[in-house]
């Protein structure tokens, strides 16, 4: 109760699941009447379709909201309606200011959708049409193209190690990272691949980390190989930087020698 202000300066619309009541029935009627003037006025309304977050790889039962949303905006007169599904990978989800992809798919344009359907006419009873289902199942398709695909939490670390040091090769210089949506990609890409490219993919990390573990290395000490002219720029910028801080440290000395 002390929040709701707070949230309500932010923008946040308080939503009511049967969840939160024993699955009892709950009334949106709100909810649903703010989404729709907000759609009206061409705004932008962010919603988690899964309902709730979680640390789970595949994506999780996508809830009607979203749909009932949509239709019952154009139900309302509203047209323009898009929908756009967006998957947010963290790098470590427990971590302060950790880096997060978002995976943009494919957009639902709502006036489309429902002029391909048969029953575009009918957008009634928002709770119980069946157009309500099939908008949902669509939602979940466009979002599922947007969600990590990994057998489980271990081939996902895996594969993005793998990927991390197969892309570290291709830096330029040892203070660069490789991005994460380089990294995402090409993992994906393996775990997509045949079970055979898999497992040598998994037998290469193996030897690559017996390898470190016999020389005594951690695989954060190794950088990428650099040419010679990215070395002679660091020594000719550290040799500037070297003779600025020389004049300051002698401009001050001989001040404080008088």
């Amino acid at each position: 109760v002390l929040v709701r202000p707070l949230l309500a300066l932010a923008g946040l619309v308080p939503v009511r699941r049967p969840d939160d009541h024993s699955g009892a029935p709950v009334d949106n009627a709100a909810l649903f009447g703010r989404a729709h003037d907000l759609l009206r006025q061409r705004g932008m309304l962010a919603i988690f379709p899964e309902g709730t977050t979680h640390d789970r790889l595949e994506l999780q039962r996508v809830r009607t909201g979203a749909a009932r949303i949509a239709l019952g905006a154009y139900e309302a007169g509203v047209d323009g309606v898009t929908i756009v599904p967006i998957g947010l990978t963290f790098d470590d989800k427990l971590a302060l200011r950790s880096r997060v992809l978002a995976r943009v798919g494919d957009p639902i344009d709502i006036d489309r959708w429902l002029a391909a359907r048969d029953d575009a006419d009918g957008v009634h009873d928002v709770d119980e049409h069946p157009t309500v289902r099939a908008l949902t199942e669509q939602i979940r398709r466009r979002l599922s193209e947007t969600t990590p695909r990994y057998d489980d939490v271990l081939e996902r670390a895996m594969l993005n190690r793998a990927a991390d040091v197969r892309l570290r090769t291709d830096l330029t210089s040892p203070d660069q990272i490789v991005s994460l949506a380089r990294r995402e990609s090409l993992a994906q890409a393996i775990a997509d691949a045949p079970a055979s490219a898999r497992r040598d993919v998994m037998d290469a990390l193996g030897t690559y980390q017996v390898q470190l573990d016999l020389l005594r290395l951690r695989d954060d000490l190794l950088v990428p190989r650099v040419d010679a002219a990215f070395l002679l720029r660091r020594a000719l910028g550290l040799t500037a930087y070297l003779v600025v801080l020389g004049v300051v440290v002698v401009a001050g000395v001989a001040v404080n020698l008088v």
